[in-house]
């Protein structure tokens, strides 16, 4: 293998830490797919050539559907996860995501043995419960007892069937509606549940992570802010323009195929294939500079002129503090990738972001309040544990949604005992009012006890 390397210092301005958002990551969870619009920063001369064949490539991308299903396993003793992690078997989930311009629609569904379930068998064979402690779930008398081992977990679970998880997030570019995997049962018949979230002041990231992350499509997603911070540096041009300190890039010779290797210390390498137009062939990701993932990438497809996509990805976790020393830096889970179905610009994925929930189904609108008898929308009074929101049932005809709405939102004002926004009501006069007794008392009480310390010495002379 022959390797040449150069070192470029980043221009200033850089977009903070690749791992900033990495526990996005760990709860595997996170992430969606964006625009396909790529920024335009400037460069330095040595990695002009690779973004700008990805900005030129992929533009052309208007609309993308990737279908996959994605296995995991473990590499090290399963009772080991289970005792450490409460692992205890292979995840399987299959995927749908199609992406456009500012719209992402992404679908999962997971087959799994219940764990509660399997648990939930143990309560009833142990007199004194399963109670979950720390390193495991424990049973026995008073919590006390030896540590519920795998096979006990395997055995409960023999006879209980996999079930299957499913969940739907679909965003049009100003709305986000999210299928809840639960569904709701009224007078023995199943409707849906769906969830229209508030984007204004996310904390976390809404979207899972899917395949896209991993090939470094170069999504956009801008009016959710946190999901696009989440794909930044997983975005070529974004990625090499932008950083926190020095970076190399050079190019590598293995079995006679060229590979530019850019390198972020501390942050994340990548091999690019330089004869499929730079597409990802492996990377490697860091966590507080030590190796947390290596993805491998093979059996590219050419999805538009210059966009190679893989069609398998192997991707290999490496412990960290989540299990004992011994494992630490060695691989422990494998997670991999096959796609069935990679498509670009088809009429037929505009459909993918204008679901919309069925007649009959429950839906919560977080961004919803109620209406109090003037028609101004309240809150609901702290403390009570209420939600922000309003809940209505999708009626079967669209015409008649906002009548619908409406007459949820009076409804709901009308007995929830909600409050006007920023008024001063009984209720909340007299919290102040109490608050203020309070402390009148607290000082009154700090000062007769002042006054009978001074006392005590001259009582005694």
């Amino acid at each position: 293998m022959q390797a040449t390397r150069k070192t470029v210092a980043w221009p200033a301005g850089g977009p903070g830490s690749f791992w900033r958002v990495s526990w996005g990551f760990l709860t595997i969870a996170l992430l969606g797919c964006p625009p396909l619009a790529l920024g335009q920063s400037a460069l330095p001369p040595e990695f002009k050539e690779v973004a700008e064949a990805y900005r030129r490539h992929y533009s052309a991308i208007k609309t993308l559907r990737v279908v996959y299903e994605q296995a995991t396993e473990p590499l090290i003793d399963r009772e080991v996860l289970w005792r450490q992690l409460q692992m205890y078997g292979s995840a399987k989930t299959s995927a749908t995501v199609v992406v456009g311009e500012n719209q992402l629609f992404c679908q999962t569904a997971t087959e799994q043995k219940p764990l509660a379930k399997a648990l939930g068998e143990l309560m009833r064979q142990s007199p004194g419960g399963v109670q979950k402690g720390t390193g495991g779930f424990r049973k026995g008398q008073g919590g006390l007892g030896a540590t519920v081992s795998l096979a006990e977990i395997e055995r409960a679970l023999a006879d209980v069937p996999a079930e299957r998880s499913e969940r739907t997030l679909v965003y049009d570019g100003s709305v986000l509606l999210e299928k809840s995997p639960h569904s709701l049962k009224v007078d023995d018949e199943k409707r849906g549940a769906y969830q229209v979230h508030d984007t204004s002041n996310a904390q976390q990231p809404f979207f899972p992570r899917t395949y896209l992350l991993d090939v470094l499509f170069p999504t956009r997603l801008p009016s959710l802010a946190r999901d696009d911070e989440l794909a930044q540096d997983s975005r070529i041009p974004d990625l090499v323009s932008r950083g926190p300190g020095p970076a190399s890039i050079g190019r590598e010779s293995v079995d006679g195929r060229e590979y530019v290797v850019v390198d972020v210390p501390t942050r994340q390498k990548l091999w690019l294939d330089a004869q499929l137009a730079y597409a990802v062939r492996r990377r490697q990701a860091y966590l507080d500079g030590s190796l947390w993932t290596e993805t491998v990438c093979t059996d590219h497809v050419e999805v538009v002129s210059g966009v190679w996509l893989p069609k398998t990805l192997t991707r290999t976790t490496f412990a960290r503090n989540e299990l004992p020393e011994q494992y630490r830096g060695k691989p422990y889970l494998k997670t991999t990738i096959r796609v069935s179905t990679v498509e670009a610009n088809r009429p037929e994925h505009a459909a993918f972001f204008t679901r919309q929930p069925e007649a009959g189904a429950f839906v919560f609108d977080e961004r919803l309040r109620p209406l109090d008898a003037k028609g101004q929308p309240v809150n609901a009074p702290p403390g009570k544990g209420i939600r922000p929101g309003v809940s209505y049932v999708q009626p079967a005809d669209k015409a008649a949604l906002d009548q619908v709405i409406t007459r949820a939102r009076q409804e709901q004002g009308a007995i929830s005992g909600a409050e006007p926004p920023g008024k001063w009501t009984r209720g909340r006069s007299l919290l102040v009012l109490l608050g203020l007794s309070a402390c009148v008392a607290g000082a009154v009480f700090l000062l007769v006890r002042r006054f009978r310390r001074g006392q005590k010495p001259r009582a005694q002379s």
